[in-house]
């Protein structure tokens, strides 16, 4: 059994008082819409996977809320257990250059629209965890 572990980030903007989240669709086959993530590599800390997955897959430089954290763990294939967490990422006003070879488009939504965007069940399930983080604060 091999073990992987991906860190990313649920990454939002307020405008006009209004969150919006950063929904990315991937260029796999599956295409499916989620979170920027990928896997650790070497030594990298949680947070240093995830800041520079976020810069390599949107070209932002995000903000780290450093007390949310959510994760999902799950059978990627028969011979390899999945950890993914994800952090909370303040993108502020900057644009998305988006990462070609992994990513074929991107979509600012709200909330709504992201839950009616993103593919899984348990993205959906993170989303409204950062939601009501976000609403508290």
């Amino acid at each position: 059994m091999r073990y992987e572990k991906s860190c990313g980030a649920i990454i939002y903007r307020t405008i006009n008082g209004e969150i919006e989240y950063l929904l990315l669709r991937s260029a796999r086959k599956d295409k499916f819409w989620g979170f920027a993530k990928g896997h650790m590599e070497g030594k990298e800390t949680e947070e240093e996977t995830c800041r520079r997955e976020v810069l390599e897959e949107t070209g932002i430089k995000i903000n780290i809320q450093h007390d949310f954290r959510v994760g999902d763990r799950y059978k990627a294939a028969e011979d390899i257990d999945k950890e993914v967490v994800f952090f909370l990422g303040n993108a502020g006003d900057q644009n998305v250059i988006i990462q070609e070879e992994e990513i074929m488009d991107y979509s600012w939504c709200n909330y709504d629209d992201a839950m009616d965007l993103l593919t899984y069940e348990s993205s959906k399930g993170m989303l409204e965890k950062a939601h009501s983080f976000l609403k508290e604060m």
